[in-house]
Protein backbone atom coordinates (compact mmCIF):
# COMPACT_ATOMS: atom_id res chain seq x y z
CA UNK A 1 0.00 0.00 0.00
CA UNK A 2 1.31 3.33 -1.02
CA UNK A 3 2.42 5.58 2.22
CA UNK A 4 1.49 8.80 2.83
CA UNK A 5 4.29 11.71 3.52
CA UNK A 6 1.76 14.71 4.83
CA UNK A 7 3.39 18.24 3.98
CA UNK A 8 0.10 19.75 5.74
CA UNK A 9 -2.85 18.73 7.12
CA UNK A 10 -4.69 19.55 3.84
CA UNK A 11 -3.12 17.10 2.02
CA UNK A 12 -3.63 14.14 4.12
CA UNK A 13 -7.26 14.67 3.78
CA UNK A 14 -7.25 14.89 0.55
CA UNK A 15 -5.13 11.69 0.25
CA UNK A 16 -8.01 10.40 2.25
CA UNK A 17 -10.53 11.58 -0.44
CA UNK A 18 -8.36 9.71 -3.10
CA UNK A 19 -7.34 6.32 -1.13
CA UNK A 20 -8.08 5.04 2.45
CA UNK A 21 -5.23 4.04 3.97
CA UNK A 22 -4.63 0.91 5.01
CA UNK A 23 -7.87 0.00 5.02
CA UNK A 24 -8.53 -3.21 6.38
CA UNK A 25 -10.78 -6.21 4.48
CA UNK A 26 -13.61 -7.25 6.57
CA UNK A 27 -14.97 -9.81 4.25
CA UNK A 28 -13.91 -12.99 6.52
CA UNK A 29 -13.57 -11.84 9.47
CA UNK A 30 -16.42 -13.83 10.84
CA UNK A 31 -14.47 -16.96 10.22
CA UNK A 32 -11.71 -15.56 11.69
CA UNK A 33 -13.12 -14.89 15.14
CA UNK A 34 -14.69 -18.63 14.81
CA UNK A 35 -10.99 -20.35 14.28
CA UNK A 36 -9.54 -17.80 16.62
CA UNK A 37 -11.64 -16.65 19.00
CA UNK A 38 -14.06 -17.78 21.71
CA UNK A 39 -16.10 -15.25 24.21
CA UNK A 40 -15.82 -16.49 27.52
CA UNK A 41 -17.76 -14.58 29.70
CA UNK A 42 -18.09 -11.36 28.39
CA UNK A 43 -14.69 -11.49 26.94
CA UNK A 44 -12.73 -12.59 23.67
CA UNK A 45 -10.07 -15.02 24.21
CA UNK A 46 -7.72 -16.28 21.23
CA UNK A 47 -6.25 -19.77 20.82
CA UNK A 48 -3.31 -20.96 19.06
CA UNK A 49 -3.30 -24.80 18.71
CA UNK A 50 -6.01 -25.21 20.46
CA UNK A 51 -4.26 -23.55 23.71
CA UNK A 52 -5.52 -20.26 25.28
CA UNK A 53 -3.19 -17.17 24.66
CA UNK A 54 -2.16 -15.10 27.10
CA UNK A 55 -3.10 -11.40 25.20
CA UNK A 56 -5.45 -9.10 25.76
CA UNK A 57 -7.43 -8.28 22.67
CA UNK A 58 -8.53 -4.79 21.67
CA UNK A 59 -11.72 -5.41 21.36
CA UNK A 60 -11.55 -6.31 25.14
CA UNK A 61 -10.59 -2.88 26.10
CA UNK A 62 -14.10 -1.70 24.28
CA UNK A 63 -16.16 -4.46 26.50
CA UNK A 64 -14.42 -3.51 29.48
CA UNK A 65 -15.54 0.37 28.78
CA UNK A 66 -18.92 -0.47 28.24
CA UNK A 67 -19.33 -2.78 31.27
CA UNK A 68 -17.48 -0.06 33.44
CA UNK A 69 -14.20 -1.57 34.51
CA UNK A 70 -12.19 0.74 32.57
CA UNK A 71 -10.41 3.03 35.26
CA UNK A 72 -12.60 6.58 35.43
CA UNK A 73 -12.08 8.89 32.35
CA UNK A 74 -10.32 6.19 29.80
CA UNK A 75 -12.04 6.47 26.78
CA UNK A 76 -12.09 3.85 24.11
CA UNK A 77 -12.70 4.36 20.21
CA UNK A 78 -12.91 1.13 18.21
CA UNK A 79 -12.68 0.05 14.97
CA UNK A 80 -14.65 -1.49 12.40
CA UNK A 81 -13.24 -4.86 12.79
CA UNK A 82 -14.19 -4.74 16.35
CA UNK A 83 -17.81 -3.41 15.91
CA UNK A 84 -18.18 -6.51 13.55
CA UNK A 85 -16.85 -8.61 16.33
CA UNK A 86 -19.16 -7.27 18.82
CA UNK A 87 -21.87 -5.27 17.36
CA UNK A 88 -22.60 -3.51 20.64
CA UNK A 89 -19.03 -1.61 20.58
CA UNK A 90 -20.92 0.85 17.70
CA UNK A 91 -22.07 2.85 20.43
CA UNK A 92 -18.43 4.04 21.50
CA UNK A 93 -18.03 5.08 17.79
CA UNK A 94 -17.77 8.85 18.87
CA UNK A 95 -15.29 11.39 19.75
CA UNK A 96 -18.23 12.63 22.08
CA UNK A 97 -16.46 11.90 25.51
CA UNK A 98 -13.01 12.50 24.68
CA UNK A 99 -13.75 16.08 23.39
CA UNK A 100 -16.36 16.45 26.81
CA UNK A 101 -13.27 15.20 28.84
CA UNK A 102 -10.90 17.82 27.43
CA UNK A 103 -13.34 19.95 28.18
CA UNK A 104 -14.19 19.35 31.91
CA UNK A 105 -10.39 19.11 32.20
CA UNK A 106 -10.04 23.07 30.70
CA UNK A 107 -12.68 24.08 32.73
CA UNK A 108 -11.55 22.46 35.49
CA UNK A 109 -7.86 23.83 35.25
CA UNK A 110 -9.31 27.65 34.79
CA UNK A 111 -10.93 26.81 38.30
CA UNK A 112 -8.38 25.83 39.79
CA UNK A 113 -6.02 28.98 38.49
CA UNK A 114 -8.77 31.39 39.16
CA UNK A 115 -7.63 34.37 41.70
CA UNK A 116 -3.90 32.47 42.27
CA UNK A 117 -0.42 34.00 41.57
CA UNK A 118 -0.17 32.32 38.11
CA UNK A 119 3.45 34.43 37.65
CA UNK A 120 5.17 34.18 40.48
CA UNK A 121 8.12 36.35 41.88
CA UNK A 122 10.06 35.20 38.90
CA UNK A 123 8.03 36.64 36.45
CA UNK A 124 8.37 40.65 38.11
CA UNK A 125 8.38 42.51 35.21
CA UNK A 126 9.23 40.47 32.57
CA UNK A 127 5.40 39.04 31.78
CA UNK A 128 2.60 42.16 30.97
CA UNK A 129 -0.24 41.39 33.00
CA UNK A 130 -1.20 37.80 33.85
CA UNK A 131 -2.12 36.49 30.65
CA UNK A 132 -0.80 33.36 29.47
CA UNK A 133 1.59 32.68 26.38
CA UNK A 134 1.12 30.71 23.93
CA UNK A 135 5.11 30.06 23.39
CA UNK A 136 6.89 27.94 26.11
CA UNK A 137 7.49 29.72 29.33
CA UNK A 138 9.26 28.46 32.55
CA UNK A 139 10.39 29.98 35.82
CA UNK A 140 13.64 28.68 34.97
CA UNK A 141 14.12 30.06 31.38
CA UNK A 142 18.30 29.50 30.75
CA UNK A 143 17.63 25.74 31.73
CA UNK A 144 14.09 24.93 30.72
CA UNK A 145 13.81 25.14 27.13
CA UNK A 146 11.23 23.65 24.97
CA UNK A 147 11.11 23.94 21.23
CA UNK A 148 8.03 26.05 19.90
CA UNK A 149 6.57 24.12 16.75
CA UNK A 150 3.27 24.85 14.75
CA UNK A 151 0.27 22.16 13.92
CA UNK A 152 2.09 21.17 10.79
CA UNK A 153 4.76 19.98 12.49
CA UNK A 154 2.87 18.19 15.33
CA UNK A 155 1.27 16.48 12.00
CA UNK A 156 4.32 15.12 10.95
CA UNK A 157 5.65 13.87 14.38
CA UNK A 158 2.63 11.82 14.97
CA UNK A 159 2.65 10.80 11.48
CA UNK A 160 6.38 9.51 11.14
CA UNK A 161 5.36 7.63 15.28
CA UNK A 162 3.20 5.64 13.04
CA UNK A 163 4.97 4.41 10.80
CA UNK A 164 7.29 2.20 13.50
CA UNK A 165 5.59 2.32 16.36
CA UNK A 166 7.72 -0.35 18.32
CA UNK A 167 10.96 1.27 17.37
CA UNK A 168 12.14 2.21 21.33
CA UNK A 169 15.14 4.26 19.65
CA UNK A 170 12.82 6.19 18.45
CA UNK A 171 11.47 9.18 22.09
CA UNK A 172 8.37 9.17 22.37
CA UNK A 173 6.77 11.77 21.18
CA UNK A 174 5.16 14.50 24.10
CA UNK A 175 3.37 17.70 23.12
CA UNK A 176 3.48 20.44 25.52
CA UNK A 177 0.96 23.57 25.43
CA UNK A 178 -1.44 26.25 26.73
CA UNK A 179 -4.63 24.94 27.82
CA UNK A 180 -7.79 24.73 25.46
CA UNK A 181 -5.39 24.93 22.12
CA UNK A 182 -6.23 21.51 20.37
CA UNK A 183 -3.52 19.06 21.67
CA UNK A 184 -6.14 16.01 21.92
CA UNK A 185 -7.93 17.58 18.53
CA UNK A 186 -4.99 17.00 16.74
CA UNK A 187 -4.13 13.13 17.93
CA UNK A 188 -7.39 12.27 16.75
CA UNK A 189 -7.29 14.05 13.73
CA UNK A 190 -4.07 11.87 12.53
CA UNK A 191 -5.79 8.57 13.43
CA UNK A 192 -9.20 9.45 11.60
CA UNK A 193 -6.69 10.90 8.81
CA UNK A 194 -5.00 7.12 8.63
CA UNK A 195 -8.06 5.00 7.87
CA UNK A 196 -11.03 3.09 9.53
CA UNK A 197 -8.67 0.38 10.68
CA UNK A 198 -7.16 2.81 13.78
CA UNK A 199 -8.03 2.98 17.05
CA UNK A 200 -7.97 5.43 19.68
CA UNK A 201 -7.33 5.03 23.63
CA UNK A 202 -7.84 7.92 25.72
CA UNK A 203 -5.85 7.98 29.03
CA UNK A 204 -5.92 10.74 30.92
CA UNK A 205 -3.23 10.49 33.32
CA UNK A 206 -4.03 13.15 36.05
CA UNK A 207 -7.00 10.75 37.16
CA UNK A 208 -5.36 7.48 37.86
CA UNK A 209 -3.82 5.64 40.47
CA UNK A 210 -0.72 3.78 40.66
CA UNK A 211 -2.93 0.45 40.60
CA UNK A 212 -5.38 1.48 37.83
CA UNK A 213 -3.76 -0.17 35.05
CA UNK A 214 -4.61 -3.78 36.70
CA UNK A 215 -7.72 -5.20 35.56
CA UNK A 216 -10.46 -5.50 38.48
CA UNK A 217 -10.89 -9.30 40.16
CA UNK A 218 -14.62 -9.60 38.69
CA UNK A 219 -13.08 -9.73 35.02
CA UNK A 220 -10.85 -12.99 36.04
CA UNK A 221 -13.72 -14.60 38.18
CA UNK A 222 -15.67 -14.60 35.01
CA UNK A 223 -12.92 -15.60 32.98
CA UNK A 224 -12.23 -18.32 35.72
CA UNK A 225 -9.45 -20.66 34.81
CA UNK A 226 -9.11 -18.97 31.70
CA UNK A 227 -7.82 -15.72 34.04
CA UNK A 228 -4.19 -17.16 34.50
CA UNK A 229 -3.45 -16.93 31.02
CA UNK A 230 -5.33 -13.47 30.88
CA UNK A 231 -2.26 -10.06 30.62
CA UNK A 232 -3.72 -8.63 34.14
CA UNK A 233 -4.25 -5.30 32.61
CA UNK A 234 -6.60 -3.45 30.00
CA UNK A 235 -3.69 -2.59 27.82
CA UNK A 236 -3.66 -4.34 24.25
CA UNK A 237 -0.43 -6.20 25.06
CA UNK A 238 0.78 -10.01 25.23
CA UNK A 239 2.95 -12.23 27.68
CA UNK A 240 5.80 -13.79 25.18
CA UNK A 241 6.63 -17.11 25.78
CA UNK A 242 10.13 -17.20 23.84
CA UNK A 243 8.62 -19.19 20.94
CA UNK A 244 8.95 -16.96 17.73
CA UNK A 245 6.07 -18.44 15.80
CA UNK A 246 3.49 -18.14 18.73
CA UNK A 247 4.81 -14.45 20.24
CA UNK A 248 4.15 -13.30 16.60
CA UNK A 249 1.08 -14.71 16.72
CA UNK A 250 -0.07 -13.42 20.30
CA UNK A 251 1.43 -10.09 19.04
CA UNK A 252 -1.19 -9.87 16.02
CA UNK A 253 -3.59 -10.49 18.22
CA UNK A 254 -2.88 -7.59 20.19
CA UNK A 255 -2.53 -5.39 17.69
CA UNK A 256 -6.00 -6.98 15.87
CA UNK A 257 -5.34 -5.46 12.91
CA UNK A 258 -3.35 -2.06 12.69
CA UNK A 259 -3.43 -1.57 16.44
CA UNK A 260 -4.46 2.17 17.07
CA UNK A 261 -2.90 5.35 19.35
CA UNK A 262 -2.74 5.18 22.89
CA UNK A 263 -2.69 9.19 24.03
CA UNK A 264 -1.26 9.71 27.56
CA UNK A 265 -2.63 13.00 28.17
CA UNK A 266 -1.55 15.41 31.37
CA UNK A 267 1.58 13.77 32.14
CA UNK A 268 2.69 16.57 34.10
CA UNK A 269 0.02 16.09 36.27
CA UNK A 270 0.33 12.37 36.94
CA UNK A 271 1.27 11.20 40.50
CA UNK A 272 4.59 9.54 41.26
CA UNK A 273 3.18 5.91 41.45
CA UNK A 274 1.79 6.94 37.89
CA UNK A 275 4.58 8.44 36.13
CA UNK A 276 6.66 5.50 37.16
CA UNK A 277 4.17 3.44 35.48
CA UNK A 278 4.49 4.98 32.07
CA UNK A 279 8.52 5.22 32.50
CA UNK A 280 8.33 1.23 31.23
CA UNK A 281 5.61 1.55 28.95
CA UNK A 282 7.54 4.77 27.15
CA UNK A 283 10.86 2.51 27.67
CA UNK A 284 10.41 -0.24 27.29
CA UNK A 285 6.89 -1.11 25.96
CA UNK A 286 5.85 -3.12 29.14
CA UNK A 287 3.03 -2.85 31.29
CA UNK A 288 3.33 -4.38 34.40
CA UNK A 289 6.42 -7.30 34.84
CA UNK A 290 6.00 -8.98 31.47
CA UNK A 291 3.15 -7.79 29.21
CA UNK A 292 4.26 -6.04 26.05
CA UNK A 293 2.10 -3.70 24.17
CA UNK A 294 1.28 -4.81 20.74
CA UNK A 295 4.13 -3.45 18.06
CA UNK A 296 1.38 -1.29 16.05
CA UNK A 297 0.40 0.87 18.79
CA UNK A 298 1.65 4.40 18.54
CA UNK A 299 2.51 6.17 21.90
CA UNK A 300 1.76 9.71 22.09
CA UNK A 301 2.01 11.88 25.36
CA UNK A 302 -0.16 15.56 25.96
CA UNK A 303 0.47 17.92 28.98
CA UNK A 304 0.20 21.69 29.70
CA UNK A 305 3.31 23.68 30.60
CA UNK A 306 3.93 23.69 34.37
CA UNK A 307 3.51 27.24 34.90
CA UNK A 308 -0.02 26.92 33.04
CA UNK A 309 -1.37 25.55 36.53
CA UNK A 310 -0.18 26.42 40.31
CA UNK A 311 -0.83 23.81 43.05
CA UNK A 312 -0.35 20.52 43.90
CA UNK A 313 -2.24 18.79 41.54
CA UNK A 314 1.30 19.36 39.01
CA UNK A 315 4.17 17.33 39.46
CA UNK A 316 7.32 17.58 37.96
CA UNK A 317 8.42 15.22 35.38
CA UNK A 318 10.83 12.99 36.46
CA UNK A 319 14.80 12.76 34.35
CA UNK A 320 14.41 9.46 33.44
CA UNK A 321 10.61 10.02 32.19
CA UNK A 322 11.17 13.21 30.36
CA UNK A 323 14.69 11.26 28.46
CA UNK A 324 11.96 8.90 27.03
CA UNK A 325 10.24 11.53 25.36
CA UNK A 326 11.22 14.00 22.74
CA UNK A 327 9.74 17.52 23.83
CA UNK A 328 7.76 19.88 21.69
CA UNK A 329 5.23 23.40 22.51
CA UNK A 330 2.70 23.04 20.23
CA UNK A 331 1.93 26.82 19.32
CA UNK A 332 -1.67 27.11 17.43
CA UNK A 333 -1.64 29.51 14.57
CA UNK A 334 -4.83 31.51 13.97
CA UNK A 335 -4.29 30.92 9.87
CA UNK A 336 -4.31 27.10 10.64
CA UNK A 337 -7.57 27.21 12.84
CA UNK A 338 -9.44 29.72 10.42
CA UNK A 339 -8.84 26.97 7.87
CA UNK A 340 -9.80 24.60 9.96
CA UNK A 341 -12.90 26.31 11.15
CA UNK A 342 -14.21 27.43 7.84
CA UNK A 343 -14.14 23.16 6.44
CA UNK A 344 -16.24 22.59 10.11
CA UNK A 345 -18.96 24.98 9.74
CA UNK A 346 -17.74 27.25 12.81
CA UNK A 347 -20.12 30.30 13.09
CA UNK A 348 -18.54 32.98 9.62
CA UNK A 349 -18.77 35.84 12.24
CA UNK A 350 -16.22 33.68 14.64
CA UNK A 351 -13.84 33.39 11.71
CA UNK A 352 -14.23 36.76 11.00
CA UNK A 353 -13.59 38.22 13.64
CA UNK A 354 -10.33 36.02 14.60
CA UNK A 355 -9.27 36.75 11.51
CA UNK A 356 -8.95 40.64 12.71
CA UNK A 357 -8.37 39.88 16.04
CA UNK A 358 -5.41 37.53 16.20
CA UNK A 359 -4.62 39.10 19.93
CA UNK A 360 -8.33 37.15 20.90
CA UNK A 361 -7.49 33.79 19.17
CA UNK A 362 -6.09 33.05 22.50
CA UNK A 363 -6.74 34.93 25.55
CA UNK A 364 -6.30 33.50 28.77
CA UNK A 365 -6.18 35.00 32.58
CA UNK A 366 -5.40 33.82 35.38
CA UNK A 367 -7.95 35.68 37.67
CA UNK A 368 -10.62 34.89 34.68
CA UNK A 369 -13.21 32.28 34.78
CA UNK A 370 -14.07 32.49 31.27
CA UNK A 371 -10.49 32.41 29.16
CA UNK A 372 -10.64 32.88 25.26
CA UNK A 373 -9.08 29.78 22.95
CA UNK A 374 -9.36 27.38 20.20
CA UNK A 375 -11.29 25.49 22.27
CA UNK A 376 -13.81 27.68 23.89
CA UNK A 377 -14.33 29.38 20.01
CA UNK A 378 -15.88 26.18 19.06
CA UNK A 379 -17.71 26.33 22.23
CA UNK A 380 -19.21 29.46 21.20
CA UNK A 381 -19.78 28.19 17.90
CA UNK A 382 -22.13 25.36 18.66
CA UNK A 383 -23.71 27.43 21.49
CA UNK A 384 -24.59 30.34 18.62
CA UNK A 385 -25.90 27.55 16.65
CA UNK A 386 -27.74 25.37 19.20
CA UNK A 387 -29.96 29.14 20.09
CA UNK A 388 -30.87 29.39 16.23
CA UNK A 389 -31.98 26.06 15.77
CA UNK A 390 -33.89 25.96 19.23
CA UNK A 391 -37.35 24.62 19.28
CA UNK A 392 -40.05 25.08 21.34
CA UNK A 393 -40.41 22.04 24.25
CA UNK A 394 -43.57 20.41 24.29
CA UNK A 395 -44.20 20.48 28.05
CA UNK A 396 -43.66 24.10 28.18
CA UNK A 397 -46.63 26.10 29.17
CA UNK A 398 -48.02 28.49 27.03
CA UNK A 399 -46.93 31.69 28.43
CA UNK A 400 -43.46 30.72 28.94
CA UNK A 401 -42.87 29.66 24.74
CA UNK A 402 -41.84 32.99 23.88
CA UNK A 403 -38.30 31.88 26.10
CA UNK A 404 -38.07 29.36 23.51
CA UNK A 405 -37.49 28.98 19.48
CA UNK A 406 -37.90 31.65 16.93
CA UNK A 407 -35.09 34.78 16.81
CA UNK A 408 -33.04 34.57 19.94
CA UNK A 409 -32.87 37.90 21.73
CA UNK A 410 -29.97 40.04 21.55
CA UNK A 411 -29.38 39.93 24.94
CA UNK A 412 -29.37 36.13 24.87
CA UNK A 413 -26.80 36.18 22.50
CA UNK A 414 -24.43 38.38 24.72
CA UNK A 415 -25.13 35.99 27.78
CA UNK A 416 -23.45 33.53 25.56
CA UNK A 417 -20.96 35.20 24.12
CA UNK A 418 -20.03 36.34 27.47
CA UNK A 419 -20.48 32.36 29.29
CA UNK A 420 -17.64 31.21 26.61
CA UNK A 421 -14.98 33.61 25.97
CA UNK A 422 -12.97 35.86 27.80
CA UNK A 423 -14.95 39.35 29.17
CA UNK A 424 -12.30 41.59 27.00
CA UNK A 425 -12.83 39.29 24.22
CA UNK A 426 -16.49 39.24 24.16
CA UNK A 427 -16.74 43.07 24.61
CA UNK A 428 -14.84 43.55 21.37
CA UNK A 429 -16.65 40.17 19.65
CA UNK A 430 -19.96 41.65 21.12
CA UNK A 431 -19.02 45.06 19.15
CA UNK A 432 -17.95 43.56 16.22
CA UNK A 433 -21.72 42.03 15.86
CA UNK A 434 -23.69 45.10 16.56
CA UNK A 435 -21.36 46.71 14.05
CA UNK A 436 -21.82 44.12 10.91
CA UNK A 437 -25.87 44.06 12.01
CA UNK A 438 -26.06 48.08 12.00
CA UNK A 439 -24.23 48.80 9.03
CA UNK A 440 -23.91 47.02 5.30
CA UNK A 441 -20.76 46.65 3.52
CA UNK A 442 -21.13 49.06 1.47
CA UNK A 443 -21.06 51.50 3.75
CA UNK A 444 -18.22 50.14 5.82
CA UNK A 445 -16.49 51.01 2.36
CA UNK A 446 -17.09 54.31 2.22
CA UNK A 447 -13.68 55.09 4.88
CA UNK A 448 -11.69 54.36 1.59
CA UNK A 449 -13.97 56.36 -0.89
CA UNK A 450 -15.72 59.16 1.28
CA UNK A 451 -14.24 59.40 4.78
CA UNK A 452 -16.42 62.16 5.75
CA UNK A 453 -19.75 60.44 4.47
CA UNK A 454 -18.73 57.00 6.12
CA UNK A 455 -20.49 55.15 9.58
CA UNK A 456 -18.69 56.53 12.41
CA UNK A 457 -19.90 54.71 16.33
CA UNK A 458 -21.61 56.48 18.44
CA UNK A 459 -20.62 57.67 21.46
CA UNK A 460 -21.72 55.70 24.11
CA UNK A 461 -19.46 55.45 27.31
CA UNK A 462 -16.81 52.97 26.63
CA UNK A 463 -19.11 51.07 23.58
CA UNK A 464 -17.68 53.76 21.14
CA UNK A 465 -13.78 52.14 21.62
CA UNK A 466 -14.95 49.22 21.47
CA UNK A 467 -17.34 49.74 18.12
CA UNK A 468 -13.94 51.49 16.48
CA UNK A 469 -12.31 48.69 16.89
CA UNK A 470 -14.95 46.35 15.45
CA UNK A 471 -14.80 49.06 12.79
CA UNK A 472 -11.03 48.94 11.23
CA UNK A 473 -11.32 45.27 11.23
CA UNK A 474 -13.89 44.47 9.04
CA UNK A 475 -12.84 47.56 7.58
CA UNK A 476 -9.33 45.62 6.25
CA UNK A 477 -11.41 42.30 5.96
CA UNK A 478 -13.16 43.86 2.96
CA UNK A 479 -10.76 44.80 1.00
CA UNK A 480 -7.89 42.63 2.04
CA UNK A 481 -7.59 40.63 -0.83
CA UNK A 482 -6.54 43.24 -3.25
CA UNK A 483 -3.62 46.31 -2.98
CA UNK A 484 -4.85 49.08 -1.99
CA UNK A 485 -4.87 52.85 -4.08
CA UNK A 486 -3.37 55.54 -2.92
CA UNK A 487 -6.78 57.51 -2.10
CA UNK A 488 -8.03 54.55 -0.63
CA UNK A 489 -5.07 54.58 1.96
CA UNK A 490 -5.35 58.30 2.64
CA UNK A 491 -8.68 58.69 2.96
CA UNK A 492 -8.51 55.14 5.54
CA UNK A 493 -5.85 57.50 7.54
CA UNK A 494 -8.61 60.76 7.20
CA UNK A 495 -11.07 58.53 8.62
CA UNK A 496 -9.75 57.62 11.71
CA UNK A 497 -7.94 60.64 11.95
CA UNK A 498 -11.42 62.33 12.04
CA UNK A 499 -12.37 59.81 15.08
CA UNK A 500 -9.77 62.34 17.47
CA UNK A 501 -8.41 59.64 19.17
CA UNK A 502 -4.32 58.92 18.84
CA UNK A 503 -4.42 55.44 20.22
CA UNK A 504 -7.22 54.19 17.90
CA UNK A 505 -5.72 56.06 15.02
CA UNK A 506 -2.28 54.26 15.72
CA UNK A 507 -4.29 50.65 16.16
CA UNK A 508 -6.07 51.36 13.01
CA UNK A 509 -2.39 52.17 11.27
CA UNK A 510 -0.99 49.24 12.16
CA UNK A 511 -3.91 46.75 11.44
CA UNK A 512 -3.81 47.95 7.78
CA UNK A 513 -0.15 47.45 7.43
CA UNK A 514 -0.37 44.38 9.01
CA UNK A 515 -2.99 43.35 6.12
CA UNK A 516 -1.46 44.61 3.76
CA UNK A 517 2.27 43.93 3.82
CA UNK A 518 3.60 46.48 0.48
CA UNK A 519 3.04 49.37 2.20
CA UNK A 520 6.21 48.76 4.33
CA UNK A 521 7.94 49.57 0.92
CA UNK A 522 5.85 52.29 -0.53
CA UNK A 523 6.32 55.13 2.51
CA UNK A 524 9.05 56.90 0.53
CA UNK A 525 11.82 55.57 3.14
CA UNK A 526 13.59 54.59 0.02
CA UNK A 527 14.88 57.67 -1.69
CA UNK A 528 14.52 56.34 -5.17
CA UNK A 529 11.32 58.26 -6.63
CA UNK A 530 9.78 54.70 -7.05
CA UNK A 531 8.57 53.73 -3.25
CA UNK A 532 6.59 56.33 -2.26
CA UNK A 533 2.91 55.28 -3.28
CA UNK A 534 2.18 55.51 0.08
CA UNK A 535 3.56 58.83 1.63
CA UNK A 536 0.74 61.10 1.04
CA UNK A 537 -0.45 58.80 3.54
CA UNK A 538 2.04 58.87 6.14
CA UNK A 539 2.35 62.78 6.37
CA UNK A 540 -1.60 63.19 7.14
CA UNK A 541 -0.61 60.85 9.59
CA UNK A 542 2.42 62.66 10.96
CA UNK A 543 0.73 66.19 10.56
CA UNK A 544 -2.33 65.36 12.26
CA UNK A 545 -0.49 63.32 15.66
CA UNK A 546 3.23 64.45 15.58
CA UNK A 547 4.08 60.74 14.70
CA UNK A 548 5.75 59.30 11.90
CA UNK A 549 5.04 55.55 10.60
CA UNK A 550 7.83 55.07 11.77
CA UNK A 551 7.55 56.23 15.14
CA UNK A 552 4.13 53.66 15.12
CA UNK A 553 6.65 50.71 13.80
CA UNK A 554 9.49 50.90 16.00
CA UNK A 555 6.81 50.40 19.20
CA UNK A 556 6.27 47.02 20.10
CA UNK A 557 2.85 45.45 18.47
CA UNK A 558 1.30 45.14 21.69
CA UNK A 559 1.62 48.55 22.98
CA UNK A 560 -0.03 49.44 19.64
CA UNK A 561 -2.70 46.72 19.78
CA UNK A 562 -3.41 46.86 23.34
CA UNK A 563 -4.23 43.75 25.54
Amino acid sequence: MKKLVPESIEESIKFKEREQLNELDFSDVRQKVGAAFKKVGQLFVAFYKNKVLPVLMPINIGILKLTGKLPRGVNYIPNEEDIQMEPSLAKLKTLAPIKARAQADYQELVAKNKGKNFLGESFSGKVNETLIPLKYWTDRPETDKVEDVDKEFIVRLIWESMQDPANTDRLVPCIWGAPGIGKTAITIAMSQLMGEGYRILDVPTSKMKADDWSLPVVVHTELGQQAADMPKTWLPCYEPTGDPEKDAELNDKANLGNGGIIFFDEVSRANEGVQNTLLKILNQRIIGAKHILGDKWTLICATNRMLDEIGDSQFEMGTALKNRCQHYNFVPRADDWITWAKGNKIDQDIINFVDFNRDHFFYYENEATVNTSPRSWVGLSVALQSSRDAKVPMFVPADMKGMFGGVTSRSAIHSKIRGNVHSKTAELFIAWLSLTQEFRPEQIKMIYTDPKKAPKPTKKGGDMIAKTNALMGVACMLLKDRELTAKELENYVQYFIDIQDFSLAAKALWLIVETHQDIHQQVGDIKDGKHNKYKKAMDMFREAWGKSFNDIFDQKREDIMGK
